[in-house]
């Protein structure tokens, strides 16, 4: 155990890129846009800015993504990929307010906004932190470095009112077995350790792959193909909601290979501040929900791709063996469920994820009334 404490600091040592480790926060805001009342989930770690926000009257997410250099925050928002306005304003020190001017992409409209830092019964408090390595395992004739680059985001839970939900969701999250107690530097030591055991570990996988091809033969391909002996690999934790007992993340995962050797995944992860429990769809539903909610998930489908039939997906270039199943991959926003499709999971050679939203108003007949979903009942 002793030795491999020594091996895993020398490879940090040898791997790290210069960047120093960075803490962040995530920080729940209310206020209004104009007289419309907003909530909003924000990311700020060291010049990002990042989140999402919804209006109240409206529950319709929409993106948030910019920087934050001295207290200027410039930001664009985004909707389905599609840039919707901007946000320009001013934070003050400690993160708790934000104060300037949302426009439409035209700048045709235009509306001052206030938001201050809100704690809402039902909701946890968050840090993030990050990190990057660079193991450079040789440079060719050009001064290509060749090896492997990992980065890291990592979000954990470092207030909630139920410790033991606290140590179970960050369990989870930081692969670790926290104390009950743990603070914030016993929560940020055990992602530290997480992501430098994680990158300790894939640099091996990169030395094991490339183990006999630092040779003269293969020096024309080192030279003329670097690409073929870069690797690179990115872990990032975006929170979806986090309100009413419910926290709702998103993990983003890609990986490059060598060339054009590249995965990526989402794990959408939902978890109940009450208990600590990562929650599947018979928590949230009804004895029966399944087909039902297969049906409904079928026809979002359709729409998105405008097709009448699975045959017409299937011709469209969706791989779907004559049938299709709701993922149980799924994240819940303010306005209802989202279903998550992974790149070649359905849509072979794609590079995008698929999303399939259903409304809370299209589920009242199934959601549990005494079940987590249970706020979203109409009364």
């Amino acid at each position: 155990m002793f030795m491999r404490i020594i091996i895993l600091l020398l490879f940090i040592l040898q791997c790290f890129s210069g960047n120093a480790q960075q803490e962040g926060v995530i920080k729940k805001f209310s206020g209004t846009i104009g007289k419309a009342g907003i909530v909003a989930d924000i990311k700020i770690i060291d010049t990002t800015f990042s989140g999402s926000y919804y209006y109240v009257k409206e529950m319709n997410p929409l993106l948030l993504r910019g920087t934050l250099k001295n207290s200027d925050i410039t930001a664009i928002e985004e909707v389905n990929d599609s840039i919707t306005g901007s946000i320009t304003g001013k934070m003050n020190g400690d993160h708790s307010a934000i104060k300037g001017t949302w426009q439409n992409s035209s700048g045709k409209k235009s509306y001052p906004f206030e938001w201050k830092v809100t704690q809402q019964e039902g909701s946890a408090v968050l840090n993030v932190i990050s990190k990057q390595y660079n193991y450079v395992w040789n440079k060719n004739k050009n001064g290509d470095e060749l090896g492997c680059k990992t980065f890291y985001s990592l979000c954990y839970i470092i207030q909630l009112s139920d410790l033991q939900a606290k140590k179970l969701i960050n369990d989870e999250l930081l692969q670790a077995d926290v104390d009950l107690t743990a603070n914030d530097d016993d929560l940020k030591e055990a992602a530290t350790e997480y992501m430098d055991d994680d990158s300790y570990f894939y640099k091996e996988d990169f030395d094991t792959a490339y183990a006999e091809a630092n040779t003269a033969e293969n020096e024309q391909w080192i030279n003329a193909s670097p690409q073929l002996y870069q690797w690179k690999k990115s872990q990032t934790c975006d929170v979806i909601f986090n309100e009413n007992n419910l926290l709702a993340l998103q993990i983003y995962n890609e990986e490059i290979t060598g060339g054009s050797h590249r995965s990526l995944e989402y794990i959408d992860m939902v978890f109940d501040l009450k208990t600590g429990m990562q929650l599947g769809l018979d928590e949230l539903f009804k004895p029966g929900y399944h087909d039902p909610l297969n049906e409904l998930a079928k026809l979002r489908l359709l729409s998105k791709f405008k097709a009448g039939s699975l045959q017409q997906l299937e011709e469209k270039g969706l791989q779907l063996h004559g049938g299709f199943e709701v993922s149980d991959n799924f994240f819940i926003q303010k306005n209802g469920i989202v279903f998550t499709y992974n790149p070649n999971e359905i849509a072979p050679n794609s590079t995008h994820a698929i999303e399939i939203i259903i409304p809370w108003s299209s589920l009242q007949q199934w959601i549990n009334p005494s079940g987590p979903l249970a706020w979203t009942l109409k009364k």
